[in-house]
């Protein structure tokens, strides 16, 4: 009698989930690093790109969306097809960056304090999806 394979589809949900989470607390904190450097620092009408903290803001960005997407694929090991893991990494980064950008709103009404907040919410999630996350891996042969 052949086994029936296991559905993937459980494993893809909460592994882009987790990424997304992960890479939502990868902003944040990427963001309440910036609040500090710029800490004191008076506020003009225009944006200096050369100063050290839009620098930080760009690495952050590009964190938020090269971070999630390696960690969907890794989570994504027991998938054979590198298209879907592909995908579905695609998927997880642009989700990341779109959920991160509660932290705009959050920065302007509650400052360091909602940064903190979404990161620990972030975190607090991405903590129970991950234990989701592993019971499907463990379902894969």
């Amino acid at each position: 009698m052949t086994e029936e394979p296991h559905d993937p589809i459980p494993l893809a949900i909460s592994s882009v989930a987790l990424s997304v989470l992960l890479g939502t607390a990868i902003m944040s904190i990427f963001l309440l690093v910036n609040r500090s450097m710029v800490r004191g620092l008076p506020a003009n009408g225009a944006p200096d790109v050369n100063q050290p903290a839009a620098n930080l803001l760009l690495v952050g960005a590009f964190a938020t969306l090269i971070l999630p997407a390696l960690a969907t694929w890794n989570l994504l090991a027991p998938l054979n097809s590198a298209y879907r893991r592909g995908g579905l990494a695609m998927v997880s980064a642009f989700g990341a960056i779109l959920v991160s950008l509660l932290s705009m709103p959050l920065n302007e009404l509650a400052g360091v304090w909602g940064l903190v907040g979404l990161l620990a919410g972030a975190l607090v999630l991405a903590l129970a999806v991950s234990r989701k996350v592993l019971r499907e891996r463990r379902a894969f042969p």
